[in-house]
């Protein structure tokens, strides 16, 4: 069995986790071990990691080690772990409660830091968005790093979930509590870089406020003037990369309701005789790479679809380029020659049971999608004009694309 190996270092954590008893740094150390010796194997064998599977095993042990846990009596020294354990347990109402008896026990700025950030990642998954905002306002920024970190969260997290519950402007108002915030100078000059990216996303993340409310051409016109009034060069660098993403939509978004565009495809995997031979159906196009983490996240719930859609009129084709590696195999040179690298990817669609055609196509088609970060699908309806695209993938998005492919399907 594939994962054989990886099972026996599970049972044997395991077994390691009920010899620790009830004793939390133990089994928060044991449930550790078990992603860190997958990594390791994976390393060393070039095999990739079921991180689904992985992370059940890493679940189910902290359920286990959590079972009848009443955190109003845990130690508060020991606050912290638990509160650890509980996040990895997807328990994460208990989470700063914990934190905060945690707080008590004096820790340094540092360790501070890391229960007031886990209790942010939880009250992102409670959608407490109050809280997460108080504290964001009250918690130390230690290092560089930390500011980069909560910046990070503030950008990407929660000011597109308060836009949508509360409004832009109280989003805004929230990423300017934060932007005050941040250090005036960085603590050295390797650090930098950590203020300038977190200047640089919460100004993305009121580009894309703009965007959201009057369009994309304002959001680039916001951009520009403050590539052109920013003075750091760091920033400024940051500001271009949220530019040319910007830029990118604007691509993309002029596709929409428009035939898809022509494109030559080199080697396949599978079946492919172009677009116009599938006229008629519901198309999906997903751009993808073999080292892309959430492009392989999504194959099951891409699959699934396939599979139960197909009769239904629904094709997908996958389509990515040479990379010149594979896993750790030329990672370094990335001169890996284009036939072993074919080959190598036969056997990542037969690892990943990926059951639709796979092209190859020249980078300039990405330019052409506008795609600059994968996975992105672009869904393509019965009459060969672009319907939508996507980019990105977790369950719950995957769940609202999905039923706009079945609608889409219906028409």
């Amino acid at each position: 069995m594939k994962f054989k190996s990886l099972l026996v270092l599970i049972v044997a954590a395991v077994s390691a986790f009920a010899f620790a008893g009830t004793d939390p740094d133990q089994a928060l150390a044991a449930i550790n071990q078990i992603r860190a010796d997958a990594v390791n194997k994976a390393r060393t064998s070039g095999e990739n990691v079921n991180f689904d599977e992985v992370n059940a095993k890493m679940k189910q042990m902290a359920l286990d080690a959590i079972k009848d846990v009443d955190p109003a009596k845990v130690e508060p020294s020991k606050a912290y772990t638990w509160a650890q354990l509980f996040a990895q347990a997807d328990k994460y109402e208990d989470i700063h409660a914990l934190c905060e008896k945690f707080q008590t026990t004096n820790p340094t700025p540092e360790e501070a830091f890391n229960a007031h950030f886990l209790c942010l990642q939880a009250f992102n998954e409670l959608k407490d968005y109050d809280d997460a905002v108080s504290t964001m306002g009250s918690m130390p920024l230690p290092t560089d790093m930390a500011a980069y970190q909560v910046a990070s969260m503030a950008a990407g997290a929660f000011a597109p979930a308060i836009a949508k519950k509360d409004g832009a402007d109280a989003a805004n108002k929230m990423l300017d509590s934060v932007e005050k915030r941040l250090p005036e100078k960085a603590q050295s000059d390797k650090t930098q870089i950590y203020l300038d990216y977190a200047h640089g996303m919460i100004t993305g993340a009121r580009a894309d406020l703009i965007k959201n409310s009057k369009g994309v051409d304002a959001a680039i016109k916001y951009l520009t003037e403050k590539m052109d009034s920013e003075t750091s060069a760091g920033i400024k660098n940051v500001l271009a990369s949220n530019l040319r993403s910007m830029k990118a939509d604007l691509k993309m978004a002029a596709l929409i309701n428009h035939p898809v565009p022509t494109f030559e495809t080199g080697r396949t995997i599978g079946m492919f005789k172009g677009l116009d031979a599938l006229k008629g159906k519901v198309v999906i196009l997903d751009f993808f790479a073999h080292w892309c983490g959430p492009c392989k996240a999504a194959f099951p719930d891409m699959r699934k679809m396939y599979d139960d859609l197909k009769g239904q009129g629904l094709e997908i084709v996958g389509l990515t380029t040479y990379y010149g590696f594979y896993g750790q195999d030329n990672a370094q040179k990335r001169d890996m020659d284009k036939d072993v690298e074919f080959t190598k990817m036969y056997g990542f669609t037969q690892e990943h049971n990926i059951n639709w055609p796979v092209a190859y196509i020249d980078r300039s088609v990405f330019d052409t999608f506008g795609i600059t970060g994968i996975p992105t699908t672009y869904v393509i309806d019965r009459q060969g004009n672009v319907h939508s695209y996507h980019i990105g993938y977790s369950a719950d998005l995957f769940k609202t694309f999905r039923a706009e492919v079945e609608k889409l399907l219906k028409e």
